[in-house]
């Protein structure tokens, strides 16, 4: 390959010779492989994690990615069709994974059990689910426009606006600029690396999982509003029902489990097929070496790093008051 761009990671899976291309922006460095593994294990561990500093730290964690994630679908939405725009091929699988942890994690965490945590779990929710709405909206609207491949005498296919030695161009490099993106950041690819039939046909079934869960969730979040949902909630009412008291009796819908293990199912699903089938192919800005794809990882190991160590002192310290009390009795 010839004439890449000093910045760009170019993973061309489809055939050397294609007979037309499409203009696309590669996927940003917050969507690289790193953050999207970093968002994966802190989404399953807000589901299934016991310790409750270490859920609201994951669960902040996902709900500040993905709601910055929906924010930037706004704007995605109303860019231009003549260039794909990478980000929303990623952004939606990552917010059609963020809805369908809903359910479980008011199913099985404990962590959410005030009503006002509980509330703006649910502001953060339709956050998301809009932005996963203006994710299908772009993939279902007007397509990207293909055009014919410009090679030179050579053979090598042009790429970027900044290729020189081509007698010919695309019209996408001279189309209006997203606001969000550098007119130079344009990349001509083969059309089959961003419309392929496996990843048509994965990014349809995610588009229907996100489509249930929008229209679901709603229906259990009122379904649950006020019966016992976690497990501690659960061990209270059995507690109480074991006293004879009223509120102990109620007894609790096999429904909201249920939706609860085919969100997580579905979630497998979701994450799986798409890293397979969808993004593996896609261009990336950066790769997994470069700071902005493991800066993430760094930042969390020093937050367990200081909660542990300040853990330890205020052990220790509580330790040393005993041993005194034990001392002066």
């Amino acid at each position: 390959m010839t004439s890449q761009l000093p910045s760009t990671i170019y993973i061309l899976t489809s055939p050397a010779v294609a007979d037309t291309i499409t203009c696309i922006y590669p996927i940003s460095s917050q969507y690289g492989l790193l953050p999207r593994i970093f968002f994966y294990i802190t989404l399953f561990l807000c589901i299934f994690a016991h310790n409750e500093w270490l859920v609201a730290a994951c669960l902040l964690s996902v709900m500040t990615y993905t709601g910055t994630g929906a924010i930037h679908a706004f704007v995605l939405a109303k860019q231009n069709h003549a260039v794909l725009d990478l980000d929303a091929r990623v952004l939606l699988p990552l917010l059609a994974a963020a809805l369908l942890c809903f359910s479980p994690i008011l199913q099985w965490s404990g962590t959410l059990r005030s009503q006002s945590g509980r509330r703006i779990f649910e502001l953060w929710v339709a956050l998301v689910a809009v932005g996963a709405l203006c994710c299908i909206g772009g993939f279902l609207g007007p397509r990207t426009e293909t055009e014919t491949e410009c090679r030179s005498v050579d053979g090598a296919l042009r790429r970027s606006p900044r290729d020189s030695g081509f007698n010919c161009t695309y019209t996408c490099f001279s189309a209006p600029r997203s606001p969000i993106r550098g007119k130079e950041d344009v990349i001509a690819v083969e059309t089959g690396m961003v419309n392929s039939e496996p990843q048509i046909k994965m990014l349809v079934y995610t588009i229907v999982l996100a489509l249930v869960c929008i229209v679901c969730l709603p229906l259990y979040a009122i379904a649950t509003r006020g019966l016992e949902t976690t497990p501690r909630d659960r061990e209270e009412a059995r507690l109480k029902a074991s006293l004879g008291t009223q509120e102990g009796a109620r007894r609790e819908s096999v429904l909201p489990k249920v939706f609860a293990t085919f969100c997580v199912g579905a979630l497998v699903a979701v994450v799986a097929v798409n890293e397979r089938f969808v993004i593996r192919s896609l261009v990336s800005t950066e790769e997994p070496y470069a700071v902005g794809q493991w800066a993430g990882f760094v930042a969390a190991a020093l937050v367990v790093t200081a909660t542990a160590v300040n853990w330890w002192i205020e052990r220790s310290s509580g330790l040393k008051v005993t041993t005194k009390v034990v001392r002066a009795t």
